[in-house]
């Protein structure tokens, strides 16, 4: 009798470990972080204006870009074609600002 007392009584604590152990957050890794400083609210119309800004900026650079690289690819064909006329680049621009003046 006092046997079954005694595991009863086992059983008892062991089942209350193990319920406090199951509702306990920290052994579940559950902690609760609290910011002491928000983020202020932004808007959902305010992060989609700012992604549309960010685009149309990647967009120019990208446009940009390809205008520099097509700009030296016709001064690289046009210095070839004066090489090949034999038109001295000096002298035509010589020639322009005596005209302006």
């Amino acid at each position: 009798m006092i046997r079954k007392r005694n595991l009863l009584i086992i059983t008892a604590a062991l089942t209350l470990c193990l319920t406090v152990t199951w509702f306990t957050t920290s052994i579940h890794g559950t902690e609760t972080i609290r910011n002491p400083h928000p983020d202020p609210l932004v808007s959902q119309n305010q992060i989609d204006t700012a992604r549309m800004v960010e685009a149309y900026e990647k967009l120019m650079e990208r446009y940009i870009d390809i205008t520099e690289n097509q700009i030296s690819d016709l001064s690289k064909r046009l210095s070839v074609i004066e090489r090949n006329l034999g038109i001295n680049p000096d002298a035509s621009e010589k020639t322009k600002d005596k005209k302006d003046n």
